[in-house]
């Protein structure tokens, strides 16, 4: 498999935020959508992964049936189940919680079939999983998926 590397605007750069107030700088030097067959809640879901590096990613999971221009939800605390995500950052685990405040949004600005490209913006506030302290956060990300990774987002892989 094949994995296409994304030109990305300077908006890619964005601040995370633990609870002690410091500031990483994150950049999504690697954008994907899965191309396996997966469920999630016994529905067709893709997985769009974020990553900085090898050890430093987020993954980002909704219904394939969300996948369209326009589409915007918010998920306060995990209480939806169209909607999942998680990062791995310097060795800890984020995660929503239904007991913390955790926030994911995601909007589809566009999905442009023609040119094979879908626009982005998510926001997140997950919670370390180990110390359910500290916080990790992105704020306004916005990205583009293109080419076969876009393939992979609005197309159901077979068996």
């Amino acid at each position: 498999m094949k994995k296409t590397l994304v030109p990305l605007t300077a908006l890619l750069a964005t601040m995370l935020v633990g609870c002690s107030g410091d500031k990483t700088a994150f950049n999504a030097n690697k954008i994907s959508a899965s191309n396996f067959t997966y469920t999630m809640n016994e529905l067709p879901a893709v997985v769009i992964s974020l990553q900085q590096d090898d050890n430093n990613f987020c993954e980002i999971t909704l219904l394939r049936s969300d996948v369209k221009q326009g589409f915007s939800t918010t998920l306060d605390q995990k209480n939806a189940e169209n909607l999942n995500a998680s990062c791995n950052i310097n060795g800890n685990y984020f995660v929503q919680s239904s007991k913390h405040p955790t926030e994911i949004s995601i909007q589809i600005d566009r999905l442009d079939k023609t040119k094979k490209e879908a626009e982005f913006k998510v926001s997140l506030k997950l919670i370390n999983s180990n110390n359910q302290k500290n916080y990790f956060e992105i704020k306004d990300l916005n990205f583009t998926i293109s080419k076969q990774d876009f393939i992979n987002l609005t197309t159901t892989p077979t068996k």
